[in-house]
């Protein structure tokens, strides 16, 4: 045979006489069919809902915002704080000298904390704002800045005044 390509061979000759039938090819999965519309969201409500009634102008006032708070606020308390430690300077200074000079009997030594009245009863009146709500912001003011005030300057002087007393 002159011819220089070769013939491919038939099916029974290549196979054989004990031939199986060919392999099954890849399953493919089932066509999905046409693609979804897209997800339209939340649903929207009807034109109008939510609008404020006919005839008035707009939304309320106020609308979303909390109501402030009635009385006096935290500024407000700070500032009357800062002077009602200054009147408390002031009356310590005005009755310490009147206070009863003892020889620590009557009071166990303690006596020189009597002329420190005003920073113990300022405060515990302050206290008593908290009963009415109205007040709290401003009572809060004031407990601040006479907690401050013990720390900075009447615990350091009690500290020093009763340490140097003789009892």
């Amino acid at each position: 045979m002159s011819n220089s390509t070769p013939e491919p061979p038939d099916d029974e000759d290549a196979a054989g006489p004990d031939a199986q039938p060919p392999a099954p090819g890849p399953t493919f999965p089932p066509d999905p069919g046409p693609p979804l519309p897209p997800d339209p969201g939340p649903p929207v409500p009807p034109p109008g809902y939510g609008a404020p009634p006919p005839g008035s102008v707009g939304l309320p006032p106020g609308y979303g915002v909390p109501p402030t708070p009635p009385g006096p606020g935290i500024g407000l308390g700070t500032l009357a704080g800062v002077g009602l430690f200054i009147l408390g300077v002031v009356l310590f200074f005005a009755t310490g000298s009147m206070m009863p000079a003892t020889d620590g009997s009557v009071f166990g030594g303690a006596a020189f904390i009597l002329p420190f009245w005003p920073f113990f009863v300022i405060p515990l009146l302050t206290a008593l704002l908290y009963f009415l709500p109205a007040w709290r912001r401003f009572a809060t003011g004031v407990l601040i800045i006479f907690a401050a005030m013990w720390i900075v300057l009447v615990g350091p002087c009690i500290v020093l005044i009763g340490g140097m007393s003789t009892y």
